[in-house]
């Protein structure tokens, strides 16, 4: 597998225990899903590799949350560097906490005053 972000979020999340499932048709993208210890789901993709949602992003929820990309609480450029790729193994494990499911299961994370709950997600809150 290339040395690309694509491809270091990959082996970071398989790292984690998160199996991953590298999908070629009709656009390379995967969708992950973790195990009860790493309660999360999600999707990621290549840029210009896949239109939808995820295109440059790793889009995640909590497994018990997931309803559709576009609802879930969690959405952050592919890492370019070994930090940025800690950052999202963070988040995602913030997100597979009993607090993550409450906070995506409620939509408490659109809500002004629980903007720190996913301080580096770049959906709603002011964020990109």
């Amino acid at each position: 597998m290339a040395n690309t972000p694509f491809s270091r979020l990959v082996r970071r999340l398989r790292k984690a225990g998160v199996r991953v499932e590298i999908r070629e048709f009709p656009e390379k993208h995967a969708w992950f899903k973790g195990n009860r210890h790493f309660p999360v789901c999600g999707c990621f993709a290549n840029h210009g590799q896949y239109s939808g949602y995820c295109d440059c992003h790793i889009v995640a929820d909590h497994r018990d949350c997931l309803d559709k990309l576009s609802k879930c609480p969690l959405r952050m450029e592919l890492p370019q560097t070994e930090a940025e790729a800690r950052r999202i193994i963070a988040e995602l494990r913030k997100l597979g906490t009993p607090e993550g499911f409450k906070a995506s299961n409620t939509y408490a994370w659109l809500q002004p005053e629980n903007k720190g709950l996913f301080p580096y997600s770049c959906k709603g809150l002011g964020k990109g």
